[in-house]
């Protein structure tokens, strides 16, 4: 966290401004999602978002100097690179629309069955971003007891079922949803499961080019399949395990092939 001793003519306010995704609120990150938003948009406002995150009034921000404002600005920098940039955090724990409090998936996809993240995976490789953040943003379970996902269990209908709300969200919403995602999978599964994510290059980055040509005919869907086998039948318990033991697995089977095939 980046200290900043703000000094005017009468005072010195010290502020905190984050460093990265890791340090920011909920609150703070839905600012910076609407400012990339609108900067895609070629709406720019360089300082706006700032003001919001330091929590800066408009009459104080007004009398620092351009050379004030041009420093802290550049505290913000990371804020425009969209490679390689990676978190375990949810940053966005919850949303309303239209009353409804839809609550989001934990860090590094803790609570995230199988049968969902191949649902929202699958929709995020399609560019259907909606779908995925219904996927994975649901309403509290009735008989929540701390015992279990706080979440109601995930259904494809359910997911459809919701789709009327998930139309309402504005654009910054979606982006930070997805930003997010993407942020979180990057760190809590590419780089843990580099068997089943090869997306790399030898300088240890992923390649667009790759990514797009892997994606256009990648299907979830089929790899469940393939892994379920002659074990159809137990496929309802196939699809409640948690992603990572899952991936895990796979994981750990294809490593093994490598050094068997390796050692012919």
């Amino acid at each position: 966290m980046n200290k900043i001793d703000v000094k005017t003519t009468k005072s010195t306010l010290q502020l905190k401004a984050p460093e990265n995704y890791n340090e920011v609120t909920q609150e703070q990150y839905l600012y910076i999602a609407e400012h990339i938003v609108n900067v895609l948009k070629n709406n720019r406002d360089e300082y706006n978002f700032i003001q919001k995150i330091l929590n800066i009034k408009p009459k104080l921000w007004n009398k620092l100097s351009v050379v004030q404002k041009y420093e802290i600005k550049k505290l913000f920098d990371w804020v425009h690179v969209f490679d390689n940039q990676k978190t375990t955090r949810q940053l966005i724990e919850s949303i309303t629309i239209d009353g409804i409090k839809l609550i989001g998936y934990q860090s590094s996809f803790g609570n995230t069955t199988w049968e969902e993240f191949i649902f929202a995976d699958q929709f995020l490789i399609n560019k259907r971003y909606k779908e995925c953040a219904a996927v994975l943003f649901r309403p509290q379970r009735d008989d929540y007891s701390h015992e279990t996902d706080i979440r109601i269990p995930f259904t494809p209908y359910g997911t459809d079922k919701r789709m009327p709300l998930f139309e309402k969200m504005d654009d910054s919403m979606i982006f930070a949803i997805v930003h997010n995602y993407r942020m979180m999978r990057q760190a809590a599964l590419e780089d843990k499961y580099r068997n089943i994510f090869p997306y790399y290059n030898k300088e240890n980055e992923k390649s667009e080019t790759e990514n797009d040509n892997t994606n256009a005919n990648f299907s979830w869907v089929n790899i469940h399949r393939t892994l379920l086998g002659e074990n159809f039948f137990n496929e309802n318990q196939f699809l409640k395990l948690n992603v990572h033991t899952v991936l895990f697995r796979m994981n750990e089977v294809i490593e093994n092939n490598k050094k068997i095939n390796n050692g012919k």
